[in-house]
């Protein structure tokens, strides 16, 4: 028996979402507002164009039901222009932004803390203020060494036996922010509270 439209257009908004080949992604508004905002869960925005790392506007998208109603976001082949504040109600993302400054980092960084929901965020960081990073300093403290040479940091959370585990790649072109136990804080790290 075949499925029901409701169900195909369900499957596929879970899917996949949006795929972008023109060069400003102006049809990627058009095509989200299409689609049920209450059955949407997963955003992905693909660029399979010619230009690669692109950057995209975002502008209009995170003002839309259908991007504050998602679960989750995840972005490949573009760098994306809007402040990290539109996007502290996915509970995964993995993206890469534009711009970004300490100040975005700590507004994830919080969500990352209080959410319930939150499950992982790996951000890419295409520009990243040389300014910033005394700032980043300021707002969480010092960074432990791990055994491989990378920055890490080890947070709080509402949870009383979870931490917040940023792992810092490449000087701060990536993060990976994740839930970890208490018990696999890393020997040496201390657990901070955000600043």
């Amino acid at each position: 028996m075949g499925q029901r439209p409701r169900d195909i257009q369900t499957n596929i908004q879970n899917l996949v979402n949006v795929i972008s080949n023109d060069d400003d992604g102006d049809e990627v508004p058009i095509i989200l507002q299409h689609l049920d905002a209450d059955f949407i869960k997963d955003i992905r925005v693909f660029d399979y164009g010619s230009n690669k790392n692109k950057n995209f506007d975002f502008a209009k998208i995170v003002k839309l039901d259908q991007w504050k109603n998602a679960q989750e976001f995840r972005s490949d082949n573009l760098s994306i222009h809007a402040p990290m504040k539109h996007c502290t109600h996915f509970s995964y993302i993995d993206a890469e932004f534009e711009n970004s400054d300490a100040e975005d980092l700590k507004v994830l960084t919080e969500t990352a803390i209080r959410s319930p929901k939150f499950e992982k965020f790996i951000i890419h960081l295409h520009k990243f203020s040389h300014d910033s990073r005394p700032r980043l300093h300021e707002l969480f403290g010092s960074p432990y060494t791990d055994q491989d040479g990378q920055l890490v940091l080890v947070l709080n959370t509402c949870e009383e036996e979870k931490t917040l585990r940023i792992d810092n790649y490449h000087m701060f072109s990536r993060l990976n922010f994740s839930l970890i136990d208490r018990s696999m804080v890393p020997n040496g790290a201390e657990v901070k509270n955000l600043l």
